[in-house]
């Protein structure tokens, strides 16, 4: 899946050098849920966009789901008749926010449900594996709970900051 909506890093290069993808793209990762269907003006509302210059423009939403169109990530549809102009997602939305984040902070994820010490299988927990780029050479993974809270991160990355160091 990664090769249909990630055409040679197409996906990876659009979020690194365009501006208006960025933010975008971090709003689809960020968010818990996918969508199947985007449309302008929700993300101009979330975003606080506007044409005015205190935001993200209603044109620059379309030319980024134009450009996720042509990496196959859905297809963009111009609002007629009643309609609005949005953009129907081919693969999931949190996905692909994630996927172009990952060249940003070397971080990839895989879902899979892993059944606890003595848990039935109705009792596995949904995980994801995480893969971080920690140095050129040198990926870590790490298998977290789907739904991890903000404690429950706050207190990794405590644990995290207590290994030794040299």
């Amino acid at each position: 899946m990664k090769q249909d909506i990630d055409r040679a890093g197409g996906l990876q290069d659009f979020y690194q050098n365009d501006l208006t993808a960025k933010p975008l793209l971090d709003y689809f990762a960020n968010r818990h849920r996918s969508a199947s269907v985007t449309t302008v003006d929700r993300i101009q509302k979330e975003l606080g966009g506007g044409d005015n210059g205190s935001g993200i423009s209603r044109n620059q939403i379309v030319q980024v789901f134009r450009e996720l169109e042509n990496l196959g990530c859905g297809t963009f549809r111009v609002g007629r008749r009643g309609f609005q102009s949005r953009f129907d997602w081919k693969v999931p939305m949190v996905k692909v926010g994630r996927m172009a984040a990952a060249a940003d902070n070397a971080v990839e994820t895989k879902k899979r449900a892993i059944p606890n010490v003595g848990a039935t299988d109705g009792d596995a927990p949904a995980l994801e594996e995480h893969s971080f780029k920690l140095r050129r050479n040198i990926a870590v993974s790490i298998e977290l709970p789907i739904d991890i809270t903000a404690g429950e991160a706050e207190r990794l990355a405590g644990f995290i900051k207590l290994i030794p160091r040299e």
